[in-house]
């Protein structure tokens, strides 16, 4: 009997939690460029897309580049990843971002 009451709280506790979780997502309308960590993973599998050692990825820092456009932003990603002699090298890519896409520009390794 206690067991089946700590089930139906359980099973109520979560279900509230759950609803309020739903409800309250993300409402705001700020773009995309805004958001450094959607940044940093986005382009970072766009990135890694591109490199020998894909497992080898390791985000650095992102700064802007420049000033901010009307509605967008470039920004510099530093990461830095395996090369082909198996140690690791400083690598810079330049991407864009507006407020619904982001795109890899360009993309160096030293």
């Amino acid at each position: 009997m206690k067991k089946s009451i700590r089930l139906i709280v359980f099973a109520i506790i979560t279900g509230v939690f759950l609803l309020t979780a739903a409800g309250s997502g993300d409402e705001s309308s700020e773009p995309l460029y805004k958001d450094k960590y959607a940044i940093e993973a986005t382009f970072g599998s766009l990135i890694k897309k591109q490199l020998r050692d894909p497992d080898s990825y390791e985000f650095v820092s992102c700064e802007p580049l420049g000033e901010e456009l009307k509605d967008g932003q470039f920004f510099t990603i530093t990461y830095r990843a395996k090369n082909g002699f198996g140690g690791y090298a400083i690598g810079k890519a330049i991407v864009s971002c507006d407020s619904t896409t982001m795109r890899l520009i360009s993309n160096e390794s030293n």
